[in-house]
């Protein structure tokens, strides 16, 4: 409750998310929300591991949606998490303790298209044809694509992923073969992945003005940057909505209860209004044979 409660009492303003967002490099992972092989887990974890190492301090931060599987192995890989950004819908955690968290809208499409407008360069791990699909628009917009060739899927060239991103020019021919062979080891293929990164750093030189003012209009009238007071207030009005329906639940689960013993009650009244009424009856029955019996016993003497 205190990590969610944290990420949901961000300031709510545009100018906070664009300091929480501001980087020489922002880094966007890509991927499903489970491996389909555990050598993909591995070197997205050794990868995870090379890049905190490398880029500790050095104004390079990775972004996630908070998501299981690919994000999560990631950002839990990353260090102590203080490069890692989760960008998160309204009132809904991340799925794990690593990084920072940031509200950012109320609901996952939001998310999603500021997760695709905001990264200089997005790591592609499998996928399917969503992860294709998000690739081709991030690379329409200039952005660069670094896909995890070896991994499969879509980063392998399936679903129509763009031709381009499999064979990037920020990389020379040996260190993207060698990224690519499965018999490269883990180790080193993740560190060539990190120097490709460093190759895209180096070439920003310094922070570009888009890491500081983010580009949010085409997404901007659909969000709302809550304060925390206005977040403290959310809070306290769904406690409060939780405490009255918890109220009502109790009051008809009391009202079902008296109806129950009320017809138990009826049921048993009319059960003993029964049996009375069938002693008077065997009662008048016993009367009625002794009268006709006096009669007849009368007659007889008269005879």
């Amino acid at each position: 409750f205190c990590r969610t409660f944290g990420a949901m009492s961000i300031q709510g303003d545009r100018n906070d998310l664009s300091t929480r967002l501001a980087a020489r490099l922002r880094v966007c992972i890509l991927g499903g929300t489970a491996f389909l092989n555990t050598e993909s887990a591995d070197l997205v974890k050794a990868l995870a591991s090379e890049a905190d190492a490398r880029f500790a301090g050095q104004g390079v931060i990775f972004i996630t949606c908070g998501q299981q599987g690919i994000q999560e192995a990631f950002a839990k890989g990353c260090g102590d998490g203080t490069l890692v950004r989760n960008l998160l819908v309204q009132g809904e955690p991340s799925h794990y303790r690593a990084g920072q968290d940031i509200v950012v809208a109320r609901d996952a499409d939001s998310v999603k298209k500021l997760f695709l407008e905001v990264g200089d360069v997005y790591i592609t791990v499998e996928g399917g044809p969503g992860v294709a699909q998000d690739a081709r628009m991030v690379m329409a917009r200039s952005a660069h694509v670094l896909a995890l060739k070896r991994t499969g899927g879509a980063s392998a060239g399936k679903f129509d992923f763009p031709e381009k991103a499999l064979r990037p020019d920020f990389a020379s021919e040996e260190q993207w073969d060698l990224l690519c062979s499965s018999a490269t080891p883990v180790r080193k293929a993740a560190g060539i992945a990190v120097d490709l990164l460093n190759n895209l750093l180096e070439a920003k030189g310094r922070p570009s003005m888009a890491g500081v003012n983010l580009e949010m209009s085409s997404f901007e009238s659909g969000l709302s940057w809550p304060s925390t007071s206005t977040m403290t207030s959310v809070l306290a009005h769904g406690n409060t909505r939780r405490k009255w329906t918890m109220v009502v639940c109790v009051a008809i689960l009391l009202a079902i209860v008296i109806l129950v013993i009320a017809a138990v009650m009826y049921f048993q009244d009319s059960s003993k209004q029964d049996a009375n009424t069938g002693s008077t009856s065997m009662s008048s029955m016993q009367e009625t044979h002794k009268i006709v019996g006096e009669a007849l016993r009368f007659l007889r003497a008269r005879k």
